[in-house]
């Protein structure tokens, strides 16, 4: 009778350690699928991140292509400010020559 109490008790502790154990596999397969889940997010959220930081470089390609076209219209408005004021001196020139001619033939003239 001692030695079936023992055999019946040693099975009952077996079977209490046997349900602590399925118990502490199904807390480590729920812990595992939340591990899962959370390092999916984690992936998703630096696709994200990634993504946003396409954008942004392609965003400060973008200023960097209007600081140079920016640099060159100032180019441009210089040289055609350069060129405008020779123009200027040109025509005074000319207008100069043309007054000094049209004095020239009409002196002539009254000659």
């Amino acid at each position: 009778a001692n030695y079936v109490f023992d055999l019946e008790e040693k099975l009952r502790v077996g079977e209490d350690e046997i349900d602590r154990l399925k118990d502490e596999i199904n807390s480590l397969s729920h812990a595992e699928r939340g591990e899962r889940e959370s390092s999916h997010m984690l992936q998703n959220e630096l696709h994200a991140l990634q993504r946003e930081n396409e954008k942004m470089k392609l965003n400060e390609d973008d200023v960097e292509t209007l600081k140079e076209e920016m640099e060159g219209i100032r180019t441009e408005k210089n040289d055609l400010r350069k060129t405008a004021n020779e123009l200027e001196v040109d025509l005074r020139i000319a207008k100069r020559s043309n007054l000094d001619l049209s004095r020239d033939a009409d002196k002539t003239k009254k000659q």
